[in-house]
């Protein structure tokens, strides 16, 4: 493991795939985040599909965290709400499941909602309770597993694996109080048992909020966006494989420790970012959110893993190959900055990216939602699911 853990000198190339086409390149990508080019979302998104989801009093959405689509229905959660609603592909409303509470079939917060296609389950992890929980789509409780009854420690993200165990990622910030404890990623059985540690970190963060990113991505595998180390890795089943580790102003994150590292950052307009906001896999594309101090100062970049070629932008065009219109998530009422923040899917060659009530509000894609959408009053409707169809 020790080519994953020292970032700050990786320069190999690492490169899978079962075709040519599919090959990727890895290793350290070099940018200045003062570059100010527009990035492109035809050139990673094909199509965009919008579905209205019914809104009536037992379907109201406050935000869409998760998507999953099987058999023609739509099993959306809503983290803040506590609630996981299903929609059929039209965006009719079916049912929806409800159980926030103490008993031991019940949960206190959605903290992660996954999808087991095997078993056709709904996979709850409750961090504040430290429990698994599985439902099936009739809302009823199936199976429990209490994490703190075999491991002391709290997880701040977990990924359910094809083989059926999970993917986990451990935050300790700074030394650990108790020996053996980890920062990293490792792989549980259904039952709370830690078999593997898969990766291992003893960085003192240098981001406020240490936070990965563990979703599924296009191709089906995991994709592992490490905010903390400005890294992107996949897990494929078996084993961890960095794909890139970014260098912005010729420096990784690695090198530093704190919340606020100007020698690190770099100035954007007056301000210095700080580490991602986000990192979402587009397929071959790779499209991340930094973020500074103020959010005038937020950029994107767009990595495109073939090549290790990398683009760099403080605004998006959102236009398709298709030439139909996209919308971000959501616009910042302060400064009207756009936001794109895709949801949790396991939907293949798409990306789910809600249209949520800020985005229909705003004076700068108010008419665009209103030409793409049709006349939605945004108090009396719920956020709109909007599918990104990538290019092959």
């Amino acid at each position: 493991m020790k080519k994953i853990l020292n970032f700050a000198v990786m320069a190999t190339l690492a490169i899978w795939g079962c075709s040519k086409s599919n090959e990727q390149i890895a290793g350290e990508i070099e940018f200045s985040p003062n570059a100010n080019e527009k990035i492109l979302l035809s050139t990673f998104v094909e199509d965009v599909e919008y579905v209205n989801l019914e809104f009536t009093n037992e379907s109201m959405i406050a935000n869409i965290d998760c998507v999953y689509s099987i058999d023609n229905k739509y099993i959306i959660a809503d983290k803040r709400g506590g609630i996981i609603f299903i929609f059929d592909n039209k965006g009719k409303f079916i049912s929806k499941i409800n159980r926030k509470g103490r008993a031991q079939n019940e949960y206190l917060s959605l903290d992660e909602v996954r999808f087991d296609e095997k078993s056709g389950q709904i996979i709850i992890y409750d961090a504040k309770l430290e429990k698994i929980l599985y439902y099936n789509l009739d809302g009823n409780c199936t199976k429990i597993c209490e994490i703190a009854d075999k491991n002391d420690r709290f997880f701040t993200d977990i990924i359910n694996l094809s083989n059926g165990n999970f993917l986990c990622y451990s935050y300790i910030h700074g030394n650990s109080p108790k020996e053996p404890q980890f920062d990293g990623v490792c792989e549980m059985t259904p039952e709370g048992d830690i078999i593997k540690w898969h990766w291992t970190s003893e960085l003192i963060h240098p981001t406020q909020m240490p936070n990965y990113t563990l979703s599924y991505n296009p191709q089906g595998e995991i994709s592992i966006m490490c905010l903390e180390l400005d890294a992107d890795m996949i897990f494929d089943g078996k084993e961890l494989k960095t794909v890139a580790d970014y260098k912005p102003n010729g420096s990784v994150a690695a090198d530093y420790s704190g919340t606020n590292n100007a020698s690190y950052a770099g100035w954007i307009n007056g301000e210095y970012f700080n580490s991602r906001h986000y990192g979402c896999n587009m397929g071959r594309y790779i499209l991340s959110r930094w973020w500074g101090e103020k959010r005038g100062g937020d950029y994107y970049t767009l990595l495109d893993t073939h090549n290790a070629a990398i683009r760099v932008g403080s605004e998006i065009d959102y236009q398709t190959a298709s030439r139909k219109r996209a919308l971000p998530t959501h616009i910042f009422p302060s400064n009207g900055k756009e936001q794109i923040l895709p949801a949790m899917s396991n939907m293949r060659d798409a990306v789910v990216v809600p249209v949520l009530h800020s985005t229909l509000l705003s004076e700068k894609f108010a008419p665009q939602a209103k030409e793409i959408l049709g006349n939605i009053e945004p108090e009396n409707s719920n956020p709109v699911l909007q599918i990104w169809k990538l290019k092959r």
